[in-house]
């Protein structure tokens, strides 16, 4: 992770503050797409759709995972080179673990660390966040 620096905090808060990192995890001045496209495999001549769900309220799966599913079917009939990456946040309790699915075309996880790098490679993101997500897609 990128160290970022910030200022101090002035003192009448110090007890009552606990920082646990910046919103933005990453230095936009450091997004490198080379890495992110070697960890996933990620083509040129391919459509590729990054889908956040956030995860800071996000406990209970409200019909997520099935909407990704639908979408998923809705793609493959009508895309024949995509790849659809699915971020369901740390927090989201579902029933399935990560999953790649259907020679990698689906890759679901909770969590990528360089999502930035990852948003900057793709073609299309789509957010269903909070805060840091939209964040993160705006930077």
């Amino acid at each position: 992770m990128d160290e970022i620096e910030i200022e101090e905090i002035p003192e009448q808060f110090r007890n009552k503050t606990f920082f646990s990192g910046a919103v933005i995890r990453r230095d936009t001045n450091k997004v490198e797409l080379e890495p992110i496209k070697g960890k996933y495999n990620i083509l040129n001549n391919e459509t590729n759709i990054v889908v956040t769900n956030g995860g800071g309220n996000s406990v209970y799966d409200d019909g997520f995972t099935a909407l990704i599913g639908r979408v998923f079917d809705h793609l493959d009939q009508r895309l024949p080179k995509y790849k659809l990456f699915v971020f369901t946040g740390p927090l989201l309790q579902r029933s399935t673990e990560s999953i790649k699915l259907k020679n990698g075309k689906l890759i679901m996880n909770d969590y990528e660390p360089l999502l930035i790098d990852l948003m900057a490679a793709s073609n299309l993101v789509i957010c269903r966040g909070g805060y840091n997500t939209v964040n993160e897609c705006a930077a």
